[in-house]
């Protein structure tokens, strides 16, 4: 199984070229917020309840795929690499993945920090219930290191910077570094 890791900060783009790349490969799509907004019904965002059975859901369903033979998934996510949690959990998936004779590629996305605050008020933002205010994003880039250096360990497979490139654009060189294939419809 491929997967395929869709990383940085809100409202740079992970959604947008997640879909772009699951029509592109046919693998399916882990949007960050089908756990996030399962959970928060329960637990308060952010807490440690939360941020535990979080990571857990996400871990289970990648286990799952591995288990049912998917040719690949797509997961979205916001990497705070500050957090040593984060950081666990990614290498987590990575070697789950490598254990079972697939392939992890970290993608990292970014843009420009002007860039991010015009995107985090669209309006498409609120349907997921996401970030949508620019004060919030200005706190949390700083205090959860998502913006800056995200050549951080685990490697990015990719780096790609969503302001130059359009989504389908962006999803083509993905699955060109990736070399991915059209999964067959079940």
């Amino acid at each position: 199984m491929n997967l395929i890791i869709l990383f940085g900060p809100p409202a740079v783009g992970k959604l947008t070229v997640g879909k772009q790349l699951s029509k592109l490969t046919g693998y399916s799509l882990l949007h960050n917020h089908l756990t996030v907004d399962l959970i928060k019904q329960i637990f308060p965002f952010g807490s440690k309840p939360f941020s535990r059975l979080n990571r857990q859901f996400r871990k289970t369903l990648v286990r799952f795929a591995l288990t049912e033979k998917l040719p690949g998934l797509i997961m979205t996510y916001v990497w705070a690499s500050n957090l040593k949690p984060d950081n666990d959990f990614l290498q987590e998936l990575v070697d789950l993945v490598r254990k079972n004779n697939g392939h992890t590629y970290l993608i990292g996305l970014a843009c420009p920090y002007p860039i991010l605050l015009k995107r985090v008020v669209n309006q498409d933002r609120r349907v997921y219930g996401k970030l949508h205010r620019a004060s919030d994003l200005q706190k949390l880039l700083p205090r959860w290191k998502m913006q800056g250096d995200i050549r951080r360990k685990p490697r990015p497979t990719l780096v790609i910077d969503t302001s130059r490139l359009k989504p389908i654009m962006a999803a083509e060189l993905i699955v060109k570094r990736c070399r991915t294939k059209r999964a067959k419809q079940q």
